[in-house]
């Protein structure tokens, strides 16, 4: 039986992954290794505000985000926006669907959300 690697994209066997993870053995390992030089370099700090969603994150909700191409590190946001802009493939040309498919609710509606949460919208 086979599964594919969500960091290298190539399928293998599924002896190659840890239970019920989408990165292969090799891949998570590249990853672990990457995110303990980065650490090094910058240290986690024990508070922070999140750059994406502006919530106070404290110590086990704060991760380290880096580029998983290029290993440049980004920030340290917190765990929720960490894992949302992972869904989304760190893509921002889908990010930026995911925004244009969310406003025109706003735009109906805007005495339900906060004025700050207009945002311009994208070209398709």
């Amino acid at each position: 039986m086979y599964k594919k690697c969500t960091e290298c994209q190539e399928e293998k066997n599924i002896y190659n992954f840890n239970r019920s993870k989408n990165v292969c053995k090799v891949c998570r390992a590249k990853l672990k290794k990457t995110i303990k030089r980065l650490s090094k370099i910058y240290p986690r700090p024990h508070t922070i505000i999140c750059e994406i969603c502006d919530e106070e994150a404290k110590n086990s909700k704060i991760v380290l985000d880096h580029c998983h191409i290029s290993g440049y590190f980004r920030g340290y946001i917190c765990n929720n926006c960490n894992v949302a802009i992972g869904m989304l493939k760190d893509n921002v040309n889908i990010l930026k669907k995911a925004i244009n498919y969310l406003a025109p609710v706003r735009k109906m509606h805007p005495n339900k959300f906060p004025q700050q949460l207009f945002l311009p919208f994208f070209e398709k």
